[in-house]
């Protein structure tokens, strides 16, 4: 019995003195409204703990058809006598639409560039993959921004008439 209590006590303490396994944690934030042409929302700040992988979901939706989404997220790297305190590395971004992921060519390190083109009514949601690197975590922060791919038919239309129309009034005078 005394070798067998040694044993558990043994086993005991190296179960303590192991590392904590890496979470994986996920956020998900809905934009408070919905996105037009030339429209900019700043995403809030993410908080990641040492050794932690995330993958993020910022949903948002399209009012209006052509509408480009571009922006960019960042994290701060903290340094201190040559070691990362904090900092957050992303793997990869894409967009959930309704019918198709689509991956953008990856930006160089660190700041991720995304430009999703062409967006045509609807939701859709944005998925950041990533860890932290540094050795007390990270965060990071981004904004999106929007702006109409090409003019809708009405405005096109709207243009060329007051064109027209200045056109014949310089005829006559």
């Amino acid at each position: 019995m005394t070798r067998f209590s040694a044993a558990m006590a043994l086993a005991a303490v190296l179960s303590l003195t192991q590392t904590a396994q890496a979470a994986h944690t996920s956020v998900s934030v809905d934009l408070p409204f919905a996105l037009t042409s030339n429209s900019v929302f700043t995403l809030p700040t993410r908080t990641v703990e040492a050794g932690d992988t995330f993958e993020d979901y910022y949903t948002f939706r399209v009012n209006g058809n052509g509408v480009d989404v571009f922006g960019a997220v960042a994290s701060a790297k903290v340094i201190y006598k040559n070691v990362v305190q904090k900092y957050v590395a992303f793997d990869k971004i894409e967009l959930i639409s309704p019918t198709t992921i689509n991956t953008p060519t990856p930006s160089v390190d660190p700041l991720p560039q995304f430009l999703f083109t062409n967006l045509q009514e609807g939701t859709y949601a944005i998925r950041v993959f990533g860890h932290a690197v540094g050795s007390m975590g990270g965060s990071y922060y981004g904004e999106m921004q929007t702006a109409a791919a090409v003019p809708e038919a009405q405005t096109l239309a709207l243009v060329l008439a007051g064109l027209g129309v200045v056109g014949l009034m310089r005829r006559r005078a």
